[in-house]
């Protein structure tokens, strides 16, 4: 199980799976169930962007569903607003800068 995020061009911005997230493995597999996957950090820029899903084991995805979903961002923070996507890229992530004198 895992997802893509792409830009609206069809570029991957980011994804995950639980092995990835270091989740151990399902042993036994469910007939039926519900999966929740809660994406904090980047945060996406004003735009058009969309899902892909993949179903397997960790080894193999055995069901693959491209752009499952499309979706847009429509509003954002002021300062996000002003950042254009084009030249620094459709995600904003997590930075902590440390700035010293020599």
């Amino acid at each position: 199980l895992g997802f893509i995020v792409s830009s609206q061009e069809g570029v991957p911005i980011f994804g995950s799976n639980p092995k990835i997230a270091g989740r151990q493995s399902v042993s036994v597999f469910q007939k039926e169930g519900v999966v929740k996957a809660l994406i904090r950090k980047p945060k996406l820029l004003v735009g058009k962007y969309s899902l892909s899903i993949f179903f397997g084991d960790g080894n193999e995805d055995f069901f693959v569903l491209q752009d499952a979903l499309d979706f847009s961002i429509d509003s954002t923070t002021e300062v996000l607003k002003m950042t254009d996507p084009l030249k620094i890229g459709p995600v904003i992530p997590e930075v902590e800068w440390q700035i010293s004198s020599i």
